[in-house]
């Protein structure tokens, strides 16, 4: 066997890791509103051990599926798509007995043309594909604008080409980890992996009950960026009463609720080393941000609009301004957010359009932070 040769069969070994049904049932259980109405294409999957082909089979009717289509690598041989539409057997149910098989022209590789042709008509790819080919698998849904639900190694987070999706929430973490996997023989291998989405989901909306208080001993300040480092005695502190930049470990993308904090950078200080604390590296930290209810805010204003403000704390009249300065006004209601009295608001209320008071009556409502 030449090197190239060898090296592909190591690859490959590698990569034979065979996504359990009770994990897939477990996770996939948060994500059925998606489902409904929709193809599902599971494009790195052998039927005969793929329990994703055999979960949207089981499911289908329930789920309200489409249409689902299945296709997997084969190096040696051409491969075949799998695809259910219907009840084709008439025997009064949907289910794998429905497969329909139909040969294909290539060998499968999600990089093939006709894998591609699918991939343009679906409208969900849901499968574990090979994690040696996961970063230019996630380029490739990227880049056709796809949705996705897809298993992937832990240390993808925090790949160059992944993180950065991450922290413009183009792509985020599902709610489960995985840890034990199929093997081609039999047995169950260990390897941690996470399920990588775009798919909403209300564990991402949870957010972390903070409890400590702010203590220099704890959060010490990190050598080469100014935010202070909140891993202490192996446990993640971050406090309470801290709205300025905090280090988190990578994992903390797994509990990261955007409207809770903002991501501001990954790893590296200002002189692109390394973070530093005490002269010592602390690899695969993530620098993060408390945002001010006023910041969740003005983020869903610029998401939805002035409209959606304006209805939000029920307001029946027309905004007598428009969004630019509505936006002005609720950035100097923030200079006042630690400040609760009325003799502030009123005091600042008489420099702006009366209907525009509306950020005075949100902080009324909603008090100044989420704690």
């Amino acid at each position: 066997m030449s090197n190239t040769n060898l090296h592909k069969a190591k690859k490959a070994k590698s990569d034979e890791f065979y996504t359990q049904l009770s994990d897939i049932e477990k996770e996939l259980e948060h994500y059925k509103n998606h489902f409904k109405d929709a193809h599902i294409f599971c494009n790195c999957d052998d039927h005969r051990w793929s329990a994703f082909v055999e979960y949207f089979s089981m499911n289908f009717e329930l789920l309200g599926l489409k249409k689902l289509t299945a296709i997997h690598y084969d190096a040696n041989n051409i491969s075949y798509k799998l695809e259910i539409t219907g009840d084709t057997n008439g025997d009064g149910k949907i289910d794998g007995d429905d497969l329909v098989k139909t040969a294909l022209t290539g060998d499968g590789d999600f990089r093939n043309q006709e894998s591609i042709d699918i991939l343009k008509e679906c409208d969900i790819v849901v499968t574990n594909p090979p994690f040696s080919l996961f970063r230019e698998y996630i380029a490739q849904l990227m880049k056709y604008d796809k949705k996705f639900l897809v298993v992937g190694p832990v240390m993808a987070m925090t790949y160059k080409e992944i993180f950065p999706l991450m922290q413009s929430e183009d792509l985020w973490i599902g709610s489960k980890r995985l840890g034990v996997f199929g093997q081609p023989d039999g047995s169950m291998k260990s390897a941690g992996a996470l399920w990588f989405t775009t798919l909403d989901h209300k564990k991402r909306h949870e957010s972390i009950i903070l409890y400590n208080e702010y203590k220099e001993s704890e959060n010490t300040k990190y050598d080469n960026y100014d935010a202070i480092d909140c891993v202490f005695n192996r446990k993640v502190i971050i406090p309470k009463d801290y709205y300025k930049n905090v280090g988190v470990p990578i994992t903390f993308m797994e509990k990261f609720n955007p409207k809770q904090f903002s991501i501001i950078r990954f790893r590296k200080g200002t002189d692109n080393k390394d973070l530093r604390l005490n002269g010592k590296d602390q690899a695969l930290r993530v620098i993060i941000k408390r945002k001010t209810k006023m910041k969740q805010f003005m983020d869903e204003i610029e998401k939805q609009g002035v409209l959606f403000a304006q209805e939000g704390i029920g307001l029946t009249e027309p905004l007598n301004c428009d969004e630019e300065t509505f936006m002005a006004s609720v950035s100097l209601y923030e200079d006042y957010s630690y400040k609760k009295d009325d003799e502030d608001f009123m005091k600042l209320s008489k420099l702006l359009p009366s209907n525009a008071a509306i950020a005075q009556a949100y902080w009324k409502e909603n008090n100044t932070y989420e704690d």
